[in-house]
């Protein structure tokens, strides 16, 4: 069976009211685009294991496109076998083209494979970003077995405990993150994505590193910070304030290169993002992600806040003008730096916990003093300062 029930600010009570249809296979998104995929010949005889292949890829790329902040990336062939097997992949997406959702597109050099690989790039259409007659689409229980699979060796027990445990409550998350999307005028595309993850956490459960990092991704990565605030388990979290921009000093030092003062001073304050505020009447999270965007991730001097950062930090500034002309990647330096840290905070008392980049996770409160501490002393050492924010 398919059910699909339109969405709008209420549809949190049509979920109650059916929540005997809640399933590991919920998704979100157009009913027109739903409508359009099931009137055509679908590469396989089982309407609704097609679907769900489909849907399943949705929810990747969508992902994907909140990673990269790009429409445009290369997706490895065997990921696509993956979501629709080896027989079927080309007719899927020859059926998302058509349906004007995602197609190839060349690289700079014309080629549609990038060079010692078989990575075609795909460009996915703004009629599919921009769609704007949601529903939630909800596909009956299968006798598949839930998937989880743990790629981290050594891990601790308790980490994988936890992933595999932890669950969303999905109508308070609902709730929330459409009352963040009102106050703070996000795009429904954004809203859309943001729902979408929540259901992805009762549909894949993962651990696993980084392909080029030494950071630990898992189910709940990509959940947003409001939703987290919905998980079934009470749990105390601790973060680093400006952590990027503080690794960024550490990084420096580390490699006997210059930075400013004022920078390291900003960064130790707390106040480093807000030196940014006024630039196209960014939020602070557009202002950190267009910073990651245009100068630690990738280094863009013709952005405005790249230009606004050589204003604040010229000395800063040139060490990463060096760091990029000598094709380091500051990303994967700090990221690697991040996950020596918080790949190593291991709460004594806790019987669950996870990190998430440059925070964790915990529910005993008699492990705070000691996560506190070894955060600072891993920034002491290198003398820097440090601020850390503790929720509850």
């Amino acid at each position: 069976m398919i059910f699909i029930i339109p969405f709008s600010e209420s549809v949190v009570d049509n979920l109650t009211i059916q929540k005997t249809k809640l399933t590991r296979y919920c998704y979100i998104n157009d009913i027109d685009l739903v409508s359009n995929i099931l009137a055509n010949n679908l590469p396989i005889k089982n309407t609704r294991i097609a679907l769900r292949n489909i849907l399943d890829f949705l929810t990747f790329i969508d992902m994907k496109i909140n990673e990269k902040e790009n429409t445009c990336f290369p997706i490895p062939a065997t990921k696509i076998i993956s979501f629709f097997g080896v027989d079927n992949y080309k007719q899927y997406m020859n059926l998302l083209k058509k349906l004007d959702i995602i197609s190839a597109v060349s690289y700079q050099d014309g080629s549609f494979y990038k060079v010692g690989s078989l990575y075609t790039q795909y460009r996915v259409h703004n009629a599919y970003i921009n769609q704007e007659n949601l529903a939630i689409i909800i596909l009956d229980e299968d006798r598949r077995k839930d998937d989880f699979t743990n790629e981290v060796t050594n891990l601790d027990s308790r980490f994988v405990n936890t992933i595999k445990q932890l669950e969303v409550n999905i109508k308070e998350a609902i709730t929330a993150e459409i009352q963040y999307y009102k106050d703070n005028n996000l795009k429904l595309s954004t809203l859309r994505t943001r729902i979408s993850r929540i259901f992805y956490t009762k549909r894949k459960r993962f651990i696993k590193s980084g392909t080029k990092v030494n950071r630990v991704y898992h189910s709940f990565t990509n959940l947003s910070k409001v939703s987290r605030e919905h998980l079934d388990m009470k749990l105390i979290n601790v973060d680093v304030t400006n952590c990027q921009p503080l690794l960024l000093v550490a990084h420096l030092i580390k490699n006997f290169m210059n930075y400013d003062n004022s920078y390291l001073m900003d960064c130790e304050a707390g106040l480093f993002y807000e030196r940014f505020e006024g630039i196209n009447k960014f939020d602070r999270d557009e202002i950190k992600r267009s910073i990651y965007k245009n100068i630690f991730f990738a280094f863009v001097p013709k952005n405005k806040f790249n230009k606004r950062f050589k204003e604040l930090y010229p000395e800063t500034w040139l060490a990463l003008e060096y760091i990029n002309n000598s094709g380091i990647s500051l990303a994967a330096e700090l990221q690697n730096l991040e996950s020596e840290l918080f790949n190593n905070l291991i709460p004594e008392k806790s019987k669950y916990f996870f990190t998430l980049f440059d925070a964790i996770y915990f529910d005993n409160i008699n492990d705070i003093t000691a996560i506190v501490k070894s955060i600072k002393n891993f920034f002491e050492e290198l003398g820097i300062e440090v601020k850390v924010k503790i929720g509850y």
